[in-house]
């Protein structure tokens, strides 16, 4: 789920003793991005579930409750959703639509190629490793 979010995936912002709205104002105001509407996801961990399931829970929120948006990015939807719970904003997350339908493909593949798909991808990058072993001979 997090390939081609990071490097501004953030789990927990308190853990810097920042607020969701600073971390995300951090991340924006440092980012070298040059898309203005990059991705990000930043929330406070329900350790109860688990990140995978934290985001889903943050967009849930977000959705029943209206908190979210859709601006255009050349021609390009990204999605903005927000939490919030008790007057604290728990989790702002923005995405592409591109990333919301691999999430939907993914979610509707069959566990066993899911599976297979991770493995491919894990030998793909295995074999990179080794690639570069043998082209740098010093290390």
């Amino acid at each position: 789920m997090k390939k081609g979010i990071a490097p501004d995936f953030v789990v927990d912002p308190k853990k810097e003793n920042k607020s969701v709205e600073d971390k995300v104002e951090d991340i924006i105001h440092t980012s070298s991005q040059k898309d203005e509407h990059f991705e990000l996801i930043c929330f406070n961990e329900n350790t109860n579930i688990g990140v995978t399931r934290s985001v889903f829970y943050a967009i849930r929120n977000a959705l029943a409750y209206g908190s979210f948006s859709v601006n255009n990015n050349n021609g390009k939807p990204v999605y903005y959703f927000q939490s919030e719970r008790n007057g604290e904003i728990r989790s702002q997350i923005r995405l592409k639509e591109s990333t919301l339908l691999q999430w939907i493909k993914f979610f509707n593949m069959p566990v066993n190629d899911v599976r297979a798909l991770n493995q491919s991808q894990k030998g793909k990058k295995n074999k990179t490793i080794k690639k570069r072993k043998k082209e740098n001979i010093y290390e």
